[in-house]
């Protein structure tokens, strides 16, 4: 019989162990911390603004100011031979190269590379935006291996004037 009672005491006793084990897990789950406020009482957003990862940094380092961009033109080394695009420019007296690879099927970057003087491609038909004098005109590359499009002062017969490279388009 006392093994009886003993036996009922320890369910018991492991009942109720197992109840306040319950509300213990109940108010741990009630002290999650709520979202933060930013300032000013507005939460923040994850909503893309598209902007270029590190283009401070990349405007420091190259000179080439990288604005915004769906992700699928992309600066790279020009010795690591996975370019779609190169885009020559003098700085200085030198002739600057600025190479991009392309990801996807469409693609579009906004930048800022003054005095451009060339866009190759590899096999890659581009739209490129440039800006002379304050006016902006649209240049097509024809896409070919190895081909060269011949903007700003290289670009005798558009008046050979300093130009900027505003957007490159990739559309394919």
């Amino acid at each position: 019989m006392i093994l009886r009672v003993r036996g009922k005491r320890a369910v018991g006793v492991l009942a109720a162990a197992a109840v306040v084990a319950g509300f213990g897990g109940l108010a741990a789950a009630q002290a999650i911390p709520q979202p933060a406020v930013a300032v000013g009482g507005v939460l923040s957003s994850a909503v893309e603004d598209f902007t270029y990862p590190g283009a401070e940094a990349i405007l420091q380092d190259k000179g080439v100011k990288l604005v915004k961009g769906d992700g699928h033109i992309l600066l790279v080394e020009c010795a690591a031979k996975d370019w779609k695009i190169k885009v020559e420019a003098n700085k200085q007296f030198d002739t600057v190269a600025y190479c991009f690879k392309v990801t996807g099927k469409k693609g579009n970057l906004s930048m800022q590379v003054p005095d451009v003087t060339g866009i190759w491609t590899e096999n890659q038909v581009v739209h490129a935006k440039v800006t002379t004098d304050g006016k902006t005109k649209i240049v097509d590359t024809p896409g070919g291996a190895n081909q060269v499009t011949p903007v700003g002062i290289a670009d005798v017969g558009s008046g050979g004037k300093p130009a900027v490279l505003i957007e490159l388009n990739v559309n394919g």
